[in-house]
């Protein structure tokens, strides 16, 4: 029973802490509180998610017989710092709460409990407030609120009456004239920031006038917000620290969002305190270390590595950095290949100072001349002065495997965390101007404390241990590889569980294993038959994605000497990694692209693609495979790019790099002028529109392309490629960053001016950690994946970068926004839209894709209190031109990401009634999709029935009826879904009554039941909604027939009272809540505002690529429309109709002339509710049909009562009030 104005008065109302279930995401959260008294004197509290009272609460206690009492010792764990909890139990469970204050639970308390807890006092000057007002209810001049004021510092909510059905949520601030109090509360204080509502249209005025604000709550990961309210809207400023606004006591911006102050919870052993001075590598195996028991410690544990993991790359990028920009100042290099020195200086000694922000005063040497700063060791990849070309990418491509290889071991050995375990040390690779450089955590054993080596097969005799051979098992277990036999010498045999190669060595300080040379664990990705003339290809490794998709396991050393001791051994284990490699070309490869062409892979730009290509466990080097099989240009338009891209950032980081060797062979000083120089020439060469790119394609780029991808890509499908995204793909590859601005013109034969180059960005790849929560159908709840997948991204970027603006934070702050608009919690999803804007970069379809979220966000927001106005309109469509223009830019006319913008203008139009405006922007959508798509598709025939739908909706039943025809077709065509065509049918019916042509309409309305019911079943409002049809349809003739029933009505009179009875029983049910799974299939099949069904998010990959940001489809699937929603007369209209219906199918001349009889008595008599009481719950208990075949059934019999029950049953559904007197 919900709560009205009329039958109720409000005594308290405000926000509170609740704790949830036992998610570890739901502890406490903000609610709003109604305590309200009936009429009859009982109060209750009702509960709510938003200010908004017009939604029925999540909760309704009543009070009567309740307890209350306050929350104090163990009870309070996990509550927010400052808060005062309290519990109220009524007869069936208790709810926790928190007021956010000491003071604010006395107010609560007051009234709540018929006697105050010791707390409150009669002295005690604070009351509780009633409504704004104090409890007595007086009021100030005028009628405004009586403010009271106490000697403490903390905000208050008050609230004044504008209307019976509008209340404002008022702040007062109190000042403070009692040190004491001051300090008693300092830390309970909860802070809110104070912005006029134009939309309510309150003012401030002097004595006690309202200000209207927006409470929203950001994501929070165990009680802890992921982004607070401000650094939501600092995002994307490189130059704001996050820290800097944590402590602050009064902020201001706009839409006053509150801010949460409160501590991470009580760690586990894995989340051990650490200070600063501890060594990086003895922090990141403490965390790994760590046992976890459940889901929840699993989570905390990633997400600590994953903030220590940001700190350490924040770390090593600035030392890299600095490495590589003085490398040109280094005379001479150390000998040795592995670790030559950025400059000549002695194991021990140390640098001159260095300026970095600060943060960094000297650079020290190790002994073979590493760099070792800040507890981290350094090394260059290679000895770039004389490693050829060749030998460099060899090198490189083996450090990428090794990491690969780091992330793989690390997964399988502490999933689960079944121990023993196998340690690696903490490492990223940094690129940077062309060079490469190696950062891994000192473990402290470089002078006297080595690591002992206990396994290394490499030797003769080999090196083995038990207790190694026992975690080099275990780990090859969950990696699906195969134990093998390798031959030492000419006698030995030893069982090799990983690649030969691998060392594990024993830190007898922390007694740990630790696990090194990983980077041939993985199978070669190569196939003799398939790979000709292939040089080298023991370096391209298959990733560890595919050897979880694959049936067996397989050898690592295979192709190699070690692959087996014998002959047989070796040819067997070859074969095995040769099967796996051709089902991955022949079978996974073309399985993922017959996704892609359907889009069920969502790709925005060509990082998104290779983001899913390494989920789907494809390495980059198909991208090849997938421009020949893809049947969709934008697909193949984004291979093709990526593919450019790719083979540009190798010649440029060869140019680059050898231009910095040689400025160091002659012993320059300054070059940044000349890299500029370099740099800007590059790219113009590439995207210029003269002879000159034509020929730096010919001679240099088509051959890089065809050795990295064996892929022809010509000039003519270069040339039409769309360049500006080429152009954000090559900086992101190369690490370089030009203005971000759309006023380039590739046109020109030098489309990029020397004054648009930016600077040289380093990219730094790291490790994943231990990701969970990976797959969308989690059982986890969305808004708790989101949140620990949000704190993965951010934590991951470190403390001084989050806030910087960054393409993938932009795509998981999207990906949030899709997410609270499906669940229509729109001011949390406009709080992250405009964060995703702001975080993207500015020409990147990503702003364009946040900008049709808000979209969504104000329109929806807006249509659910008041009105759009025209000026509200014309807001909108600003945002929505902008989207566009960004979008055609970054991806151009034909790509899927515009079809999604003019999706969201055009569902704005449509919720508000305006279907001819919905139209032209759903045509547009639909030349998009017949460029980008094809006119054979799945998504371009959904668009023709939406087309046919708004058709319809204007009167034009003509064109309606040719585009479905065209729909139809295309679905037979395509083998459609049975949802998909059982849609269309639905719709096509519509059009088909409406022009006279009943019986085709009937045909296509029964296909449409005969499909939803196979496809959802009977309960299901789909079916539901199909069975109305059908009745309405097959009625439609005989409306006002009385004549005699032929065989053909009395056909559609039973056809008809089957279907409305299947209505009649699913309301019923659903009404009175006896069926759970109706009433969740009706909130996500049909919501109020016509919002998309909730589909589970797809999961982040990581920071160096990103999914599309979208809850469900990228593009809208336009066959999917809400159900209306069922009126409270609908029970009764149906009963109504079935009676009449079963009343013109009764055979028995006896009983006619009964109904005949019955109703000319009941032209004068008077119906009591009490008479109609019995019939209407006998009614309601079977079904009308049932109910009066029991009837007819009894009067056969000579029951007289019977007949007294007809002639009420007559009274109920002819006459124009039920169950009242007249």
């Amino acid at each position: 029973m919900l709560a009205s104005n009329t039958s109720s008065q409000t005594l308290k109302q405000g926000w509170v802490f609740k704790k949830g279930g036992s998610g570890f995401l739901s502890h406490w959260r903000l609610k709003y509180v109604v305590l309200s008294e009936t009429s009859a004197g009982e109060a209750k509290l009702l509960v709510y998610d938003q200010v908004d009272q017009s939604r029925p609460p999540k909760h309704e206690i009543w009070l009567h017989g309740a307890s209350i009492d306050v929350l104090t010792g163990s009870k309070t764990s996990g509550s927010k710092k400052g808060s005062a909890p309290f519990v109220v139990a009524d007869r069936k469970r208790k709810f926790y709460f928190a007021a956010q204050t000491r003071g604010d639970r006395d107010d609560w308390l007051a009234i709540l409990k018929p006697n105050p807890s010791s707390h409150i006092t009669a002295s005690d000057p604070r009351r509780a407030t009633i409504n704004g007002r104090s409890a007595s209810r007086q009021s100030g001049r005028n009628g405004s609120p009586t403010m009271r004021r106490s000697n403490s510092v903390r905000y208050r909510s008050y609230s004044r009456q504008r209307d019976s059905d509008d209340t404002i949520s008022v702040r007062s601030f109190e000042t403070s004239i009692s040190g004491a109090d001051m300090m008693d509360n300092s830390d309970a204080v909860s802070v809110y920031s104070v912005a006029s509502s134009r939309a309510l249209g309150s003012t401030l005025e002097d004595g006690g006038s309202s200000i209207a604000s927006s409470r929203v709550d950001t994501l929070s990961f165990c009680s802890e917000p992921v982004l607070t309210p401000q650094e939501l809207t600092l995002m994307g400023n490189s130059h704001a620290s996050s820290e800097s606004y944590r402590n602050e006591e009064i902020f201001n911006f706009r839409h006053a969002f509150r801010r949460r102050r409160a501590p991470m919870p009580k760690a586990e052993v894995f989340a051990q305190p650490c200070t600063e001075t501890q060594p990086w590598n003895e922090r990141y195996q403490a965390i790994l270390s760590g046992r976890c028991t459940n889901e929840e410690g699993a989570l905390r544990q990633d997400i600590a590595l994953q903030d220590l993991i940001g700190q350490f790359r924040e770390s090593a990028q600035q030392v890299a950095r600095k490495m590589v920009d003085d490398y040109h100042l280094a005379s001479t290099s150390c000998e040795g290949k592995r670790a030559p020195l950025s400059r000549p200086m002695s194991a021990g000694s140390s640098a001159e100072t260095l300026s970095m922000d600060g943060s960094i005063s000297q650079i020290h040497f190790g002994q073979t001349g590493e760099v070792v700063q800040n507890g981290i060791i350094f090394r260059f990849a290679c000895d770039y002065d004389e490693t050829s070309t060749e030998q460099l990418q060899e090198t490189h491509r083996q450090i990428s495997s090794e990491l690969l290889a780091v992330n793989a071991l690390t997964r399988a050995s502490f999933t689960g965390h079944s121990a023993p375990h196998l340690h690696t040390v903490l490492m990223v690779l940094v690129d940077y101007k062309g060079f490469r450089v190696v950062a891994y955590a000192d473990m402290g054993d470089r002078e006297d404390a080595r690591a002992i080596a206990v396994h290394n097969l490499m030797r003769d005799p080999p090196r083995t241990d038990e207790k190694a051979s026992e975690r080099l098992t275990s780990v090859a277990n969950g990696l699906g590889l195969k134990s093998h036999v390798v031959k030492i010498g000419e006698e030995r045999r030893v069982a090799c569980a990983l690649a030969r190669d691998v060392e594990v060595h024993f830190h007898p300080t922390s007694k740990l294993f630790y696990a090194s040379n990983l980077h041939k664990i993985l199978p070669p990705d190569h196939n003799p038959a398939l790979d000709h003339a292939v040089a080298g290809p023991l370096s391209k490794v298959l990733r560890p994605e595919f050897l979880s998709l694959h049936n067996a396991a397989l050898s690592c050393d295979a192709f190699t000497p070690a692959s087996g001791a014998t002959r047989r051994e070796r040819e067997a284990n070859d074969a095995e990694v040769a099967r796996a490699v051709k089902s991955l070309r022949e079978v996974h490869v073309p399985a993922f692209v017959a996704r892609l062409d359907a889009l069920d892979v969502r790709v925005v730009d060509s990082r998104g693609l290779i983001g899913e290509m390494h989920s789907a466990g494809l390495n980059v080097r198909y991208l090849g495979h997938i421009a020949r099989l893809s049947t969709l240009p934008y697909i193949r338009s984004l291979a093709c790019n990526e593919m450019a891209a790719r083979a540009f950032k190798s010649l440029f980081q060869t140019r680059i790099r050898s231009a910095i060797v040689h400025f160091k062979s002659v012993g320059a000083t300054s070059i940044d002028e000349e890299m500029r120089t370099y740099a800007v020439g590059m790219f113009s060469g590439v995207l210029g529109g003269g002879e000159k790119s034509r020929r730096f394609f010919e001679e240099r780029l088509r051959l890089e392309v065809l050795n990295k991808f064996d892929y022809q890509l010509s000039w003519t499908v270069f040339e039409e490629l769309h360049k500006p995204a080429l152009f954000l793909a090559m900086q992101s590859h190369c690490g370089v960053a030009f203005e971000d601005t759309n006023e380039y013109d590739f046109s020109l034969d030098n489309p990029i001016p020397r004054s648009k180059f930016v600077r040289f960005i380093p990219r730094v790849k790291q490790p994943n950690g231990l990701s969970q929560l990976v797959a969308a159908n989690s059982p986890t709840p969305e808004d708790e994946r989101l949140a620990y997948h949000l704190a993965r991204q951010f934590k991951s970027l470190g403390p001084q970068s989050k806030l910087a603006r960054s393409d993938a934070s932009s795509a998981a702050l999207a990906q949030v926004s899709a997410h609270y608009n499906a669940t229509q919690r729109f001011e949390e999803a406009r709080l992250y839209a405009q964060a995703a804007i702001s975080a993207a970069t500015r020409n990147s379809c990503l702003a364009g894709l946040a900008m049709g979220l808000l979209i969504d966000a104000l329109a929806a927001a807006g249509s659910s209190h008041i009105k759009p106005t025209v000026d509200d309109e014309q807001k909108v469509l600003e945002i929505y031109e902008k989207a566009v223009a960004i979008t055609l830019w970054h991806c151009g006319a034909d790509h899927p990401v515009v079809m999604g913008l003019h999706d969201r203008i055009a569902g704005v139009f449509e919720r508000g009634g305006k279907f001819a405006k919905a139209l032209e922007y759903y045509s547009r959508s639909l030349k998009v999709a017949e460029k980008a798509l094809g006119k054979n598709h799945l998504v371009t025939a959904g668009y023709l029935v939406k087309l046919g739908s708004l058709y319809h909706a204007i009167n034009n039943p003509t064109e309606s009826i040719k585009v479905f025809t065209e729909a139809q077709h295309l679905y037979q065509g395509l083998h459609a879904a049975t949802p998909l065509v059982a849609y269309m049918h639905h719709h096509f019916a519509q059009p088909l009554a409406e022009r006279g042509d009943l019986d085709a309409a009937i045909a296509h309305a029964q296909r449409a039941k005969r499909m939803f019911e196979k496809a959802f079943g009977q309960a299901d409002p789909r079916t539901v909604e199909a069975c109305r049809q059908v009745a309405k349809f097959v009625l439609m003739p005989y409306v006002r027939y009385e004549g005699v029933l032929t065989p053909v009505i009395r056909s559609a009179y039973k056809e008809a009272v089957a279907c409305y009875e299947k209505v009649f029983r699913f309301v019923k049910s659903a009404r009175s809540g006896a069926c759970e799974g109706s009433k969740s299939l009706i909130a996500s099949a049909a919501p109020d505002d016509g919002a998309v069904p909730i589909n589970p998010s797809p999961p982040l990959l990581g920071t160096s690529s990103y999914p599309a940001p979208i809850s469900g489809p990228l593009i809208t699937p336009t066959t999917r429309h809400p159900l209306p929603q069922h009126p409270r007369s609908l029970l009764h209209s149906l009963t109504r109709q079935i009676i009449s219906l079963k009343l013109r199918l009764v055979d028995s001349p006896q009983h006619r002339e009964i109904v005949r009889t019955l109703r000319a008595q009941n032209r004068d008599k008077v119906l009591s509710a009490g008479e109609a009481r019995g019939v209407v719950l006998r009614l309601a208990a079977v079904s009308p049909s049932v109910y009066l075949d029991n009837v007819m059934g009894r009067i056969e019999e000579g029951d007289g009562s019977a007949i007294d029950e007809l002639g009420v049953v007559l009274m109920l559904t002819e006459g124009e009030v039920v169950g009242r007197d007249p």
